[in-house]
């Protein structure tokens, strides 16, 4: 018989028997890659299509036939396809026919907006990133979602106010320019708004107004509460490490070349993502990711991909431990 799981803790902290990673295509590679980096030790790779692969992550690869040497016994897979419906019907045909149990490891999760279970590799790949950060969990102050989509990433405490918000470029450099005054004053009402030049797409958000800069929510289902939510999560800002985050990515509120040079010359740890082309002026530093989409949103393929995170978040504490 088959169970089935997406907790990460329980997969591999509470439960016994040889780890398997069934699909040895990309989410495969980075599930390995990140196993091997947090000495978590699995045995090989099943693949339908083994041939040729050789060595995974310094893994073996076997076709599914494999799972025919675990008769009676006990074994842990992680199932890494998107079509994981498919693979967990194969793995239950199977496991009745040879004869073992096995407790499989499925990266699906509630949809914030949709409310349904979707594949997420980010935030089962969460799991291993958390265990290899460094430092303290910072504030990360962002112009949209994008804080709330690296926490997700990183398996991390939310310590921001600015969790499905939006804030107009203008409105978000004013803001990071003077943090401490900003989130000194409380939001003390809200009021109906229609964002981004009102587009005909676009229904109208509740958004309240801190001073003279306007946040806008999104991803809600009522405005009960998003005052008190706001003025509670404003008082829970590391002060130690804060990092603004920017994202051009919408078509909507792009930044400006000099809200760019703006936002570059913020202090501290600041990290802007834009997907124009022409918006890559200047010298190209660690600091400016260029992206044809955003793909912080991106649930099916590896944030990898395109942008080392971790790497990122980790590096100014590189040489500390090192």
């Amino acid at each position: 018989m088959i169970s089935i799981t997406n907790d990460a803790r329980l997969f591999f902290e509470d439960e016994q028997g040889e780890i398997i990673i069934y699909g040895a295509g990309n989410a495969g590679y980075w599930i390995g890659y990140y196993m091997n980096r947090c000495n978590i030790e699995y045995t090989c790779y099943v693949d339908q299509k083994a041939c040729n692969k050789g060595l995974y992550n310094g893994k073996p690869v076997f076709g599914v036939e494999k799972l025919s040497e675990y008769k009676g016994r006990t074994v842990r897979i992680i199932c890494t396809p998107k079509s994981y419906n498919a693979v967990l019907e194969k793995l239950l045909w199977c496991s009745q026919k040879v004869g073992f149990d096995a407790l499989c490891m499925v990266p699906k999760y509630v949809h914030i907006t949709t409310k349904e279970d979707e594949y997420h590799i980010n935030r089962f790949l969460a799991y291993f990133r958390r265990k290899l950060f460094k430092g303290e969990i910072p504030t990360i102050i962002s112009n949209n979602c994008s804080a709330g989509f690296i926490y997700q990433m990183m398996d991390m405490v939310m310590l921001s106010p600015t969790i499905n918000t939006g804030i107009y470029p203008n409105d978000y450099i004013k803001l990071c320019r003077n943090l401490k005054y900003y989130l000194g004053q409380e939001m003390k009402e809200l009021h109906w708004e229609r964002p981004y030049g009102n587009p005909q797409h676009w229904d109208d958000l509740p958004a309240g107004n801190i001073a003279d800069v306007t946040v806008m929510f999104g991803h809600v289902d009522s405005t009960e509460g998003l005052i008190e939510r706001w003025n509670m999560m404003r008082k829970q800002i590391n002060w130690n490490r804060i990092i603004f985050v920017g994202c051009d990515h919408d078509l909507y509120m792009p930044f400006k070349i000099k809200e760019e040079e703006a936002f570059m010359g913020l202090p501290g740890e600041h990290l802007l993502f834009v997907m124009r082309n022409e918006a890559l002026w200047g010298s190209q530093n660690n600091n400016k990711v260029f992206m044809q989409q955003n793909y912080l949103e991106k649930r099916d393929s590896a944030i990898e991909n395109y942008f080392d995170l971790l790497g990122w978040l980790n590096k100014e504490y590189e040489d500390e431990t090192d």
